[in-house]
């Protein structure tokens, strides 16, 4: 480690710092690089004022996106239960909650279908899942897996416990996980997505420091479920969407203004 002390009269020091991030150097091993490479490395260095003015723009970029990033970061889905409103049990408003598993993977005839297996790592948030593996109908005959279909929720209940999936197309899962196909009639599956929110988080919550790291099938099925009438459900639903929209934008903000920086500074090494 080497502590770095700018000549003032020629080098911002904050300028230093953002530079030097994209200095392109790389350590295949364990030695003293200061003295014999990295200190002799070349740097674009505009005179002090052009310095600042980059800072300045850069930090403002920093600004915008630190701003969304809490925005980001601080955001879940809020609904106001009436007490007035009756509760039941999960498994009332589900057709069915079924449990995954994993093709073996010994067999690699199961691994050469079209349709999507998923685990917790291939669920990015509530509404995004990328899947890295592909099994076909015999996989899904001969294993514990099951095929959940579109628009229901997938909760993951051992590891990556608290997250949950809207699924837009059919799919099948890991062990890891349950599928709730929803009775439709009685609640709307996005409405059923954000109260779960919380729901599961708690589950989260409960089980740190826990041995245990997961919820059983059972426990997930006697969630208690606060349920307003079909027209308060797509109210709630169409308030929380919008937010949600907010919170994609942000998202957005966040890597524009990412990108913004970056070739703000690639600016410089081009010069």
């Amino acid at each position: 480690m080497k502590i770095l002390h700018p000549n003032n009269d020629k080098a911002d020091v904050k300028y230093i710092y953002y530079v030097m991030q994209e200095l392109k150097f790389e350590a295949i091993e364990h030695k003293r690089f200061w003295i014999s490479q990295y200190s002799k490395l070349r740097i674009p260095l505009p005179p002090l004022a052009i310095q600042k003015e980059i800072v300045s723009v850069i930090e403002r970029y920093r600004k915008i996106i630190d701003g969304a990033q809490q925005v980001v970061e601080c955001w879940q889905p809020i609904i106001e239960i009436n007490p007035e409103w009756q509760s039941f049990p999960l498994e009332v408003l589900c057709d069915a909650i079924l449990s995954g598993g994993t093709p073996s993977t010994k067999i690699p005839e199961y691994w050469t279908g079209e349709i999507p297996w998923i685990t917790s790592a291939d669920i990015v948030d509530i509404k995004t899942a990328i899947p890295r593996r592909y099994i076909n109908q015999k996989a899904i005959s001969e294993s514990a897996t099951n095929l959940i279909p579109k628009d229901s929720l997938i909760v993951v209940t051992r590891v990556g416990l608290g997250k949950l999936f809207h699924n837009n197309f059919d799919v099948c899962i890991s062990q890891d996980s349950q599928g709730l196909v929803l009775k439709k009639d009685k609640i709307l599956p996005l409405f059923a997505l954000y109260i779960l929110a919380d729901k599961v988080k708690q589950f989260k919550n409960d089980s740190q420091g826990s041995t245990i790291q997961g919820v059983t099938k059972q426990q997930l099925s006697d969630i208690l479920i606060p349920l307003p009438t079909m027209q308060k459900q797509h109210e709630i639903v169409r308030q929380l969407e919008s937010e949600l929209s907010f919170i994609e934008t942000s998202k957005q903000m966040i890597e524009l203004y990412k990108h913004k920086i970056n070739v703000t500074i690639a600016k410089l090494w081009e010069n």
